[in-house]
């Protein structure tokens, strides 16, 4: 692989919206690689039986070449295992999960070509070690509010001890972390509340495409009819879905 200028590595155990950053990083000739828990390219899928690639590969492929991208299964194997069990281990399983996936990339993180890694949070504490030993920029992807904000506002989602070693985590990468990436204002004022440096957190709104969501013109407002509201989303508590 050829060393691209100020290049960035983006890790994730499964998927969410870091493909995202990753095809813009590409866009951008910054994408160093991109390395994930789920299969990205059909080319990771390999010699794999039409039932297999079936069970794997529950998302759409990603647009990058196939040199930048890998596969690291190992956090979608657990996970997998762990839903076949009681939600208390379930939880277990997948924080073991993303503590094993961030593993591998601290591994193999030596061999890589790269400025800085993007890291997504509870995965993201072995590889940023990793990276701060190799003088690399280390940016976390938080995907929610900070932990104490939801603690202050939602139900703990998880038995007490794994929460506590989830909160642990958590602490440590944010500490380790030269920037915090969050994805609304509101997420970004829970990190400068609890110290984060205001500096060093950024709020980058995940966007959407308005096309898809435009009324064709034909269409005439019908107020007498009842309004329908579509949620695409985990219905769970701290969604929101009783708001």
């Amino acid at each position: 692989m050829t060393t691209r200028r100020a290049a960035l590595l983006v890790s994730h155990p499964g998927r969410q919206h870091s493909h995202q950053a990753a095809l813009a990083l590409e866009g951008a000739g910054m994408l160093a690689a991109y390395w994930s828990g789920v299969p990205s390219r059909e080319i990771q899928l390999g010699a794999l039986p039409g039932w297999a690639r079936q069970r794997v590969s529950r998302y759409a492929f990603v647009g990058l070449p196939d040199s930048r991208a890998r596969w690291l299964p190992v956090a979608a194997v657990l996970r997998r295992f762990g839903r076949a069990m009681t939600p208390g281990i379930e939880q277990e399983i997948d924080f073991l999960a993303c503590r094993a996936f961030d593993w591998q990339v601290a591994r193999q993180l030596p061999g890589m070509a790269a400025a800085g890694v993007l890291a997504c949070e509870i995965s993201a504490l072995d590889t940023f070690r990793a990276a701060k030993a190799r003088g690399m920029k280390t940016i976390l992807d938080a995907a929610s509010v900070h932990y104490a904000v939801q603690d202050r506002v939602t139900p703990m989602p998880e038995p007490p001890r794994l929460h506590e070693r989830i909160v642990r985590v958590k602490r440590e990468e944010v500490a380790l972390a030269d920037h915090v990436l969050t994805v609304s204002g509101l997420a970004r004022e829970g990190y400068v509340d609890a110290g984060v440096p205001e500096d060093r957190v950024h709020s980058v709104v995940l966007g959407a495409d308005i096309s898809m969501f435009t009324p064709d013109p034909e269409c005439r407002d019908d107020f007498a009819r009842p309004c329908t509201f579509l949620f695409a989303g985990a219905t769970i508590h701290r969604k929101g879905v009783d708001l």
